[in-house]
């Protein structure tokens, strides 16, 4: 079994907690070398039970409340626990860049504007590699495009646009640990050297390093070449998790003719004193199936059938249009399919979704 699960219930002195959706999982880096030490401390924290899941190289932790999910993060820092987790759906943010601003104003400036537009800004960064001045901005995950679009076109009396920020990258890497799959912020484990897998931080490395050292293959190369085998692996499963799975599998043909068997009929021997094999080549065989000219259907016919079908769709798309709104719902489905990427497994997949239905009032459906 290359997986174990060890499932704890909360104590009965313990009040029950109300119902809500559980907080993302933490993953614990290595194996635990003291296991009851490590259950009482689970058992101390997580007031409203856990439950625990035995990989091969990590250990998977759930807890059932937020209380008890950032008591036990503070708790693996504090003993210094290397493990990672995932931001909580009410604290998720959005980004956007602001385009138009090629006067490039200084930053304390642009951030108080945005405080006077009421546009909750949590972050603000000068976007580098931008063929015109770009600023990348961090909200409040209530806030959308739509409205920013419709409201927020002019900063600092200018006509500015906005457009949704995406990693080109498919999957996120840690800049402290060098692994793919999640971010840099909810990492707090030993940090390794992007480019000689050190235990020391990148900007602490020899700048005249010349032999490079992968902390993920051991290859010749940086931890965040694209072409590192442990990249492309994760890039395929991504890619293999999205295409639409068979819900069918087709029959193999037959190798040879069912009805080029049958049965020689003995009247026919009696009287004739052939057989069916010799009848088969001066006329056809009585059970074998005559073949029909296909029947055409008339033009007009055709033509009208098409009409209705086109005209039976555009009263539906009507329908659609008017019971929501097809852009933002095609809006939400982009940004839930860019959630399931950054997600590794069929539970953070799970996960994913269930907590993206809690956010769909953001949305302008």
């Amino acid at each position: 079994m290359d997986t174990e699960t060890v499932t704890t219930k909360p104590k009965k002195s313990t009040p029950a907690l109300p119902k809500q959706k559980p907080p993302p999982v933490i993953i614990l880096h290595g194996q635990l070398e003291d296991h009851k030490a490590f259950q009482k401390l689970l058992t101390d924290t997580a007031k409203g039970g856990y439950t625990l899941k035995y990989t091969k190289r990590r250990t998977t932790i759930q807890v059932a409340n937020k209380r008890d999910w950032e008591t036990l993060c503070r708790q693996l820092e504090m003993r210094e626990i290397s493990h990672h987790t995932y931001t909580c759906v009410e604290d998720k943010t959005h980004g956007f860049v602001l385009k138009g601003l090629d006067f490039e104003p200084e930053i304390e400036d642009l951030k108080d504007e945005l405080r006077e537009e009421n546009i909750p800004c949590e972050k603000l960064f000068k976007m580098r590699g931008t063929k015109r001045p770009a600023y990348l901005i961090i909200t409040t995950k209530d806030v959308t495009l739509s409205q920013l679009q419709r409201h927020k076109y002019v900063i600092l009396n200018t006509r500015v646009t906005w457009e949704r920020h995406y990693n080109n990258r498919k999957i996120t890497q840690c800049h402290t640990c060098q692994e793919w799959g999640h971010a840099t912020l909810n990492c707090k484990s030993k940090p390794k050297c992007l480019k000689c897998a050190g235990p020391h931080r990148v900007a602490d490395c020899d700048p005249d390093l010349v032999n490079l050292k992968c902390a993920n293959c051991d290859g010749n190369h940086a931890a965040n070449n694209p072409d590192c085998p442990t990249y492309v692996r994760k890039i395929q499963e991504i890619k293999k998790s999205e295409e639409p799975q068979k819900k069918f599998v087709e029959a193999p043909p037959p190798k040879s003719n069912p009805w080029r068997k049958l049965p020689a009929t003995p009247a026919n021997t009696a009287t004739t004193g052939t057989s069916n094999a010799t009848i088969a080549h001066t006329r056809p065989q009585q059970g074998y199936p005559q073949q029909r000219s296909p029947t055409k259907c008339s033009a007009p016919n055709s033509v009208s059938a098409a009409t209705r079908e086109c005209a039976n769709l555009f009263s539906a798309l009507t329908e659609l249009k008017a019971a929501c709104n097809i852009s933002e719902m095609v809006r939400a489905i982009n940004d839930l399919n860019a959630l399931l990427k950054e997600a590794s497994t069929k539970a953070e997949k799970f996960l994913v979704f269930t907590q993206f239905t809690e956010q769909l009032d953001s949305y302008d459906i």
